[in-house]
């Protein structure tokens, strides 16, 4: 628990066809502009379905993705800070958390992209000492609304009617918006959940560990909403939240490398596997593996990887401590890697 608290984003309606041509009225009629106005909109549809060869174009439903950001929000030792992913500079200092009266120690743990552009979740912890060393520390989790303003300034929100035990390590908002998938640390073992955000009503499943440490990470939803995706013991999973029910997406006996994290996207997966010093990103789709996407060497594992709120580009963090080396955050775009951040420091979360 102490280590988890220091650790501490079918087809639509079709075009309606034109309206049919209005008869020609035998004596004057006062109101005129409804008629106008339909004939017009008539007018518009037809030639919107000739400019589109004899088609309408077709949306498909579902909400639409939050228009891109500059600015990466991420958890640090001092706090919330964001980063300017066009320059990699921190353009404002860290955002403490709130401070708490009795003693207690609170501390950003996860964050997640909001609904809109520049909204964002954070998790907050708070730790409260017991007055004997016999006695083990409590701790709890409320989720505050973070925005992210123009000028790269997180400013911190009214929390979530909602408090819960233990360090909220992950979190996940669903495509509408609607629910938050978590996963909690807690003494008595981790645990993955749903929180309606509305009614503010959780159901929770418990992470089983075989009695060995937990490796459950890299929580999203996928695409349509109705299965949350997570990796672990270098497998991919997926839980089914109105039934409980859990499967494996990936195995790890098919993967072509140490299965770490992994990104859903509208028809497959993104994953990232480890080879040694280096780190792969391969789409998987229909139980077949593409060739490697692109390929980032170096020493370190996968901390974060995630998906920005374009839908096109994802996040990829390496925390290379073990290497003594700096942490590094890269944006990957149509095969293309771009470094966007390098730090001394550490950092538990990041959203796009």
């Amino acid at each position: 628990m102490r280590d988890a608290y220091r650790a501490a984003d079918s087809w639509g309606p079709d075009v309606p066809p034109p309206l049919p041509a209005a008869p020609r009225p035998r004596r004057r009629v006062r109101v005129l502009a409804p008629l106008g106005a339909a004939v017009a909109v008539g007018a518009v549809v037809a030639g919107a379905v000739v400019a589109g060869v004899g088609e309408p174009e077709r949306t498909p439903p579902g909400p639409v993705a939050p228009a891109a950001t500059p600015y990466v929000l991420m958890t640090v030792s001092r706090g919330l800070s964001v980063v300017d992913s066009r320059t990699g500079l921190v353009p404002h200092a860290p955002v403490p958390p709130p401070e708490k009266a009795g003693g207690a120690k609170a501390a950003y743990n996860a964050v997640t992209r909001g609904a809109g552009a520049g909204e964002y979740l954070a998790s907050i912890s708070t730790l409260v000492r017991a007055p004997t060393r016999r006695t083990p520390p409590k701790s709890s989790s409320r989720v505050y609304r973070v925005t992210v303003t123009g000028d790269g300034r997180a400013e911190i929100g009214a929390p979530l009617d909602w408090t819960i035990p233990g360090v909220l390590r992950e979190m996940a908002l669903s495509p509408d918006g609607r629910r938050l998938a978590y996963l909690r640390a807690m003494d008595e073992g981790p645990k993955l959940g749903v929180l309606d955000l509305a009614s503010k009503r959780h159901r929770e499943w418990p992470v089983r560990t075989a009695g060995i440490p937990d490796t459950t990470k890299s929580l999203a939803w996928r695409a349509d909403g109705l299965e949350v995706v997570f990796t672990r013991r270098g497998t991919v999973r997926g839980l089914d939240p109105a039934t409980g029910r859990e499967r494996t997406l990936v195995p790890a006996t098919k993967a072509p490398g140490g299965i770490d994290s992994a990104v859903p996207d509208a028809d497959g997966l993104t994953v990232a596997v480890v080879n040694g010093k280096r780190v792969r990103l391969f789409q998987y789709r229909g139980g077949r593996w593409s060739k490697p996407l692109v390929t980032i060497p170096g020493c370190g594992g996968v901390a974060m990887f995630t998906r920005a709120g374009d839908g096109r580009t994802l996040l990829l963090g390496r925390d290379a401590a073990a290497c003594s080396l700096p942490i590094r955050l890269y944006a990957v775009q149509d095969g293309q890697v771009r470094r966007i951040f390098k730090s001394d420091g550490t950092f538990a979360s990041v959203a796009w």
